[in-house]
């Protein structure tokens, strides 16, 4: 079994066996989750904004061709 002793005057932090410190407070994981969850969304809404700027201009590109075989027929 570990075993945690208190950091004197931090009530939120622990010293493992291994002498780590390590915190043992829940509301500061709760918001470091929800803070990591909504640092992933936005950077999973960045790439999709920069794959569908990507994929709007291979379409521009291949207008453009379309464009200049009809000016040339």
């Amino acid at each position: 079994m570990t075993v945690y002793v208190k950091v004197k005057d931090e009530p939120g932090l622990v010293r493992g066996e291994n002498r780590a410190i390590l915190s043992v407070d829940a509301v500061s994981l709760a918001g470091y989750k929800t803070r990591k969850a909504a640092s992933q969304s936005l950077q999973m809404a960045v790439d999709d904004i920069n794959s569908l700027k990507s994929e709007m201009q291979e379409i521009k590109q291949l207008l453009v061709r379309v464009l200049k075989r009809g000016e040339t027929d």
